[in-house]
């Protein structure tokens, strides 16, 4: 009676473990990864009817905070004022065209930002401050322009202190667009 638990126990296990490997491998038939494309600072990067292009990348300690919004603060654990000398900002310039005039409307909160490993969202009350209010969902008409500062905000408890110090000589990668083609506008601090 107990070699046969074992046996159906060990038929079990290879089912259960030839079903996992049978999904994984038609995952990843249906749902390659994406083919990447890198465009380095000044060139443009073009998606659908629209046009980007990295135009700067300036780094900040968190004191620009108090500059851009008088009064706004990260607030850490303890409910003091995180060290501004221990905080990132960095302001990244897109400028974005519109080649053909379309109905659509250019949805700004799809780009992503990457150092290394780290990546991360614009700051949203700080992106209003620099831009206006309702840039979010960019409406732009044929042939028009713009220029968009993104604010990304780093604090020094997500990083390791060697990488923290060596942080402003990264590349800072732009993510446009994440699938089936990821998009990136590389800066040239690489």
């Amino acid at each position: 009676m107990k070699k046969y638990k074992n046996t159906l126990l060990f038929l079990m296990i290879v089912l259960i473990g030839l079903s996992a490997v049978w999904r994984y491998v038609t995952l990843n038939q249906k749902y390659p990864n994406p083919k990447i494309t890198i465009i380095p600072q000044g060139e443009a990067a073009r998606i659908g009817n629209y046009e980007f292009v990295l135009k700067d990348i300036a780094w900040y300690t968190g004191e620009i905070t108090e500059e851009i919004i008088p009064g706004y603060t990260i607030v850490s654990q303890n409910g003091e004022r995180y060290p501004a000398e221990k905080e990132k900002v960095i302001l990244v310039t897109l400028g974005i065209k519109k080649n053909k005039a379309d109905d659509t409307v250019l949805d700004l909160t799809n780009i992503a930002f990457e150092i290394g490993a780290w990546h991360n969202q614009h700051e949203f009350f700080l992106f209003e401050a620099l831009n206006g209010k309702g840039m979010m969902q960019l409406e732009l008409k044929e042939q028009e322009e713009k220029e968009i500062v993104f604010p990304v905000y780093m604090l020094d408890l997500n990083f390791k202190k060697k990488d923290w110090e060596q942080l402003e000589r990264r590349a800072v990668d732009v993510v446009l667009n994440y699938y089936p083609e990821k998009i990136i506008l590389r800066s040239n601090n690489k």
